[in-house]
């Protein structure tokens, strides 16, 4: 069949229906809390939670087709066993190490540092455009003081920029 009417009969298919998202995704200091337990519970291996509520809006590659829809369409591709895998997996990307006592040290100096300028300035936009990143699902909340319990966990300043 020719590709239109692949993609014809790709969009007639029914949507997957998926499981709920463990997490609570508004900021509120009970969802942060919340949120911490889940990921204490599972010694802080979201990808086993990510997995283990498969399909949701978590997993992987959720916000496209299911894989086996597209492969009809870029099987052939050369790039496509990657592409599967990224969406089977999520995407992996090979970094140098931090030690242990430079990632503690790193999140030690972010604590102190706090967010940069913009941010402290415009606390009530920063709150608004973080707030529509984690209703959206981008953004986890976490209590801020048990960040360091998190293994491996690192922190970047916020900041909020003029744009014109």
């Amino acid at each position: 069949s020719n590709l239109v009417e692949v993609v014809i009969d790709i969009l007639r298919q029914p949507n997957l229906t998926t499981n709920d998202s463990p997490f609570h995704f508004n900021l509120s200091r009970e969802a942060a809390e919340a949120n911490f337990a889940i990921l204490e519970s599972s010694d802080f291996n979201l990808d086993s939670i990510i997995r283990a509520h498969h399909p949701s809006p978590l997993s992987y590659g959720s916000e496209f087709r299911p894989v086996a829809q597209l492969q009809r369409i870029f099987g052939l591709h050369p790039s496509w066993n990657r592409m599967q895998a990224r969406l089977d997996s999520g995407s992996n990307w090979p970094l140098e190490p931090l030690p242990f006592e430079q990632r503690r040290s790193d999140l030690r100096d972010a604590l102190a540092f706090g967010n940069h300028k913009g941010a402290t300035e415009q606390p009530s936009l920063l709150r608004q455009l973080v707030e529509e990143d984690v209703c959206s699902g981008y953004g986890l909340p976490l209590p801020l003081h048990e960040i360091h319990r998190i293994p491996g966990a690192l922190m970047a300043p916020m900041n909020v920029i003029r744009q014109n």
